[in-house]
């Protein structure tokens, strides 16, 4: 009997589970963004995101160092390498992560060196969001 009842239950949370699901509000094209944590040495950044009725939306990314130059602010790629040679990875890539995860990396800029990359990435990926509409439109990509 008890077996039975847990099949039972097991049953119906696959069909009702679904009912119960967290919708979240996602801002698809904000028009301004500001850095609320972008401390140096960091991996992790965070933004407060406005637009289309949508205000201080929480907007949270990761910042990576990479050998795969976009060589332009805002370009975007699926894969981005990141070399066993450490000095290689002078290249800066953001992802956001929250409220959704963005589908793409995206490239923020060139720092010429692994070290400064490493220290300065994230933050720098939450400037760009905060000051270039064309990283702002890439990183908000579905």
């Amino acid at each position: 009997m008890c077996k039975l009842k847990i099949f039972l239950f097991l049953i119906v949370c696959c069909f009702v589970g679904e009912a119960f699901a967290v919708t979240r509000c996602m801002l698809t094209n904000p028009t301004s963004c500001k850095r609320t944590l972008s401390t140096d040495g960091y991996y992790d950044w965070h933004a407060t995101c406005s637009g289309s009725g949508v205000t201080d939306m929480v907007v949270k990314g990761v910042g990576f160092c990479s050998s795969s130059n976009g060589n332009t602010r805002g370009t975007t790629a699926e894969t981005i390498n990141i070399s066993e040679t450490e000095s290689e990875n002078q290249y800066c890539w953001c992802k956001m992560v929250y409220p959704t995860v963005s589908s793409k990396y995206v490239f923020s800029h060139d720092t010429y060196s692994s070290g400064y990359c490493a220290y300065y990435c994230a933050a720098q990926c939450a400037y760009d969001l905060a000051t270039y509409s064309t990283f702002r439109a890439s990183i908000f990509q579905f």
